[in-house]
């Protein structure tokens, strides 16, 4: 699949030199000559500059060009392979968040409860930078950015109201609190782990 994407950038590119080419050669050939055209012979010494002017230039545009091409392509190749890598570290982290989800209702105590948050805070941030490191070049590279940012999104607001529930617990019973947990974050991790398990790991295809 990637060899056909590059062979593809490089059609282009021949394409437009061809193009390139042949209009200098009309062009070249137009100012060359005398007037009227059709009236005066055949000058060769003419054809030939003309000629050998535009293999030239085309020569040194097709070189530049070849090269940015396959230099993107190499970068894109390159972003790939990152991206793959820190899609899986996303899923493992995912999925680490859920279970420290899933087993806050369960919690009776205060300072496990609070290690909890703590983990919950630390996977968020850590998700936050495995985010800033993928590249986004292409269609699916954005999708999977999408999808993410909600992620995101959804996990600092469990975050935020486990901080507000936690300090509201000083003042309040805090088995009670606890209790009142079991409903809501169920809830939003059976929501987190719906859009995990939505988010593909950005697998490199085999050319």
């Amino acid at each position: 699949m990637k060899n056909n994407e590059l062979l593809k950038k490089v059609e282009k590119v021949g394409y437009g030199i061809f193009t390139f080419f042949f209009w200098y050669l009309v062009i070249g050939f137009f100012l060359k000559s005398d007037y009227p055209i059709y009236e005066q012979p055949f000058n060769r010494a003419d054809a030939y500059e003309v000629l050998k002017d535009g293999i030239t230039l085309s020569a040194y545009i097709l070189a530049p060009a070849i090269a940015v091409v396959l230099f993107s392509d190499w970068r894109e190749e390159h972003a790939s392979v990152k991206n793959e890598k820190i899609s899986m570290e996303v899923r493992s982290l995912l999925n680490s968040t859920y279970l420290n989800m899933i087993t806050l209702p369960s919690i009776r105590d205060e300072q496990q409860f609070y290690e909890s948050i703590k983990r919950h805070f630390q996977y968020m941030v850590e998700l936050g930078i495995l985010e800033k490191d993928i590249t986004t070049y292409d269609e699916l590279s954005t999708k999977y950015m999408n999808k993410l940012e909600i992620i995101n999104n959804l996990n600092y607001e469990c975050w935020a109201n486990l901080q507000k529930d936690y300090y509201q617990s000083k003042d309040e019973s805090f088995n009670t609190n606890v209790l009142g947990l079991s409903r809501q974050y169920i809830a939003k991790a059976t929501e987190l782990k719906k859009l995990a398990d939505d988010l593909q790991p950005l697998i490199v295809q085999p050319n």
